[in-house]
């Protein structure tokens, strides 16, 4: 083993090929509060399946809490759902941004809100529970913390609103920060900006002081490596249409520089990804007033921005773009688009575009009133995100939330994607029970297995409790695996990495081990299978050994 370390005019494609759907028909999540809010996906509990965080768009917070986290099962129903304590503040709030990671570097999604008085709150993750334990499943680490923009703003008419909260390690120095952008608003009119603020990590679940990279009225934020340097940089939209672009030095510094975007003519929202697969990421700007619009900016040599692609729209008739997603969701590494388009207040749809390179071929649009009921309208916060629901590294399309209006439900469609390259968590074999009769369940933590993500490590839940030793057995063969005895292995070479249990209870033991992967493209591509072997004198079979199925993952970038 190498190196795993541990510790232009849109055209339109033929009509042939825009039949075949590269989404299938949505599958709706119900069983969230009636108030919709923004959407986060994670593994909560680390038994292998995506669950759903939803936070409330109105919540009397000292009764409600700001947030509900939802487990689901392979089916992606809702088999339970857990309200987040009050954060401790008092009043009626909104939770206008929302997102999913690991802050104290244990393995477990954390919850991070923000609130629409300018406060933080961060949930910490205790992990997977005995299931008995009536323990709190998250604990907050800190009280909220309001921005000073907010800090004196006490009446309910001041509220902030979300331009941009994005997590990632901006200063590279392996713990998560945060990114966000805001204004301040009176009823409806704005009264102020944070401009653009980062919060270093301290890795326990804690920030340090906030400071300023851009004063600016931000309206619209996104990251991503425009340079192709590893590092994380910074896009940033104002409210003139002028795009300051923040290149990371390193070390949570970065250098500014800007242009003004002339197209579309009323600029709303900003996203990255590249496009063309030159390792640069490009720039997507949509928007719209009274028609929809969209403009996908080249990064060119010496952070030039001149080389553009206008979408043309005119045939949906939408009068502007909600929401976007400017991703792979083909896995031929080049990000295409995905834009949530509203024409009235009952008429919403999906509109998939493909990336040939420098140019973007329209793939198929999914109604979403006629998916929901034609009567009822669909919510023009509704947001449009990429993640992946079943493990096999091609992204879905989720919406949410979206409100049933003749019974009140709250729902979120995640539409499948059905692209045939399926890469990514495979899982096979059969395994031994333990004690309790249960198979352990192996899982992956920390996002998706790309070239240098340095939080990604593999998990075991379902074990006995905690203080048993266990090991991760991990293995590399680029001729497929070898049929062993109630599970499949690779002779040679394989490695094994010991540590403990933790957790309580016959159900609720665990484990984690995180490998580090560096940015090395020897990876690419390759497959690793992983296996966990767990001591319990009381197994069923394999002389006192537990072992949960083996796993296999390929490495991706990005």
């Amino acid at each position: 083993m190498k190196c795993l370390a541990l510790s232009g005019v849109l055209l339109l494609v033929s009509s042939a090929e825009a039949q075949k759907k590269a989404f299938g028909a949505p599958k709706i999540i119900t069983g969230a509060r009636a108030f919709p809010g923004k959407v986060a996906v994670a593994d909560f509990n680390l038994d292998g399946r995506t669950d759903i965080a939803v936070a409330n768009a109105f919540s009397l917070d000292i009764i409600n809490g700001p947030a509900s986290a939802c487990y689901l099962d392979e089916n992606l129903k809702i088999r339970k759902s857990l309200n987040l304590a009050p954060t401790g503040e008092k009043g009626l709030f909104s939770y206008p941004a929302m997102l999913a990671a690991d802050f104290n570097r244990d393995g477990h999604e954390d919850i991070l809100l923000l609130s629409d008085r300018g406060s933080l709150s961060l949930y910490l993750n205790q992990g997977p529970k005995d299931p008995t334990s009536t323990a709190p499943r998250f604990k907050a680490s800190f009280a909220p913390r309001r921005l000073p923009l907010m800090a004196k703003r006490r009446n309910s008419f001041f509220y902030l609103r979300n331009s941009g909260f994005l997590v990632d390690d901006f200063d590279l120095d392996g713990n998560l920060d945060v990114v966000l952008a805001g204004e301040m608003t009176f009823l409806n009119d704005v009264l102020g900006y944070t401009g653009v603020v980062l919060m270093k990590g301290d890795g326990k679940g804690g920030f340090g002081k906030r400071e300023m990279l851009l004063i600016a009225p931000i309206i619209s934020l996104a990251k991503g490596d425009v340079d192709g340097d590893g590092r994380i940089d910074l896009v940033a939209l104002d409210n003139v249409s002028k795009v300051h672009v923040l290149r990371s030095m390193g070390a949570g510094s970065f250098n500014t520089t800007s242009w003004q975007s002339s197209s579309p003519a009323t600029s709303l929202i900003v996203k990255t990804g590249d496009a063309n697969l030159d390792g640069l990421d490009d720039i997507l700007i949509g928007g719209g007033k009274v028609k929809a619009e969209a403009t996908v900016y080249y990064a060119g040599a010496a952070g030039s921005w001149h080389k553009r692609t206008v979408l043309d729209l005119s045939s949906t008739k939408a009068a502007r773009i909600e929401s976007m997603v400017f991703e792979d969701l083909d896995g031929d590494r080049m990000a295409d688009l995905a834009l949530l388009l509203s024409r009235q207040w009952n008429d919403a749809s999906v509109r998939i575009y493909r990336s040939k390179g420098t140019k973007f071929t329209f793939l198929e649009e999914h109604s979403l009133t006629s998916i929901i009921d034609p009567k009822n309208r669909v919510p023009a916060h509704a947001m449009l995100q990429a993640a992946d629901m079943d493990g096999d590294l091609n992204p879905e399309l989720v919406v949410g939330s979206l409100v049933v209006r003749g019974n009140k439900k709250l729902i979120q469609l995640v539409f499948p994607n059905q692209t045939t390259r399926k890469v990514g968590r495979r899982f096979y074999g059969k395994g031994f029970t333990t004690s309790a009769g249960v198979i352990p369940a192996i899982t992956s933590f920390g996002g998706r297995p790309a070239l240098g993500n340095r939080h990604w490590g593999v998990a075991v839940t379902g074990a006995h409790q905690g203080n048993r030793r266990a090991a991760l057995f991990m293995f590399h063969n680029p001729g497929g695996p070898w049929q062993g005895p109630g599970f499949m292995i690779n002779v040679f070479p394989r490695w094994s990495i010991g540590t403990k249990t933790i957790g309580g209870g016959p159900k609720g033991g665990y484990a984690l081990i995180s490998l580090r992967i560096p940015k090395d493209t020897y990876l690419l591509g390759k497959t690793f299978h992983f296996q966990w072997l767990i001591e319990d004198s009381g197994a069923k079979s394999s002389n006192g050994i537990a072992i949960s199925r083996a796993m296999s993952i390929t490495f991706v970038t990005r």
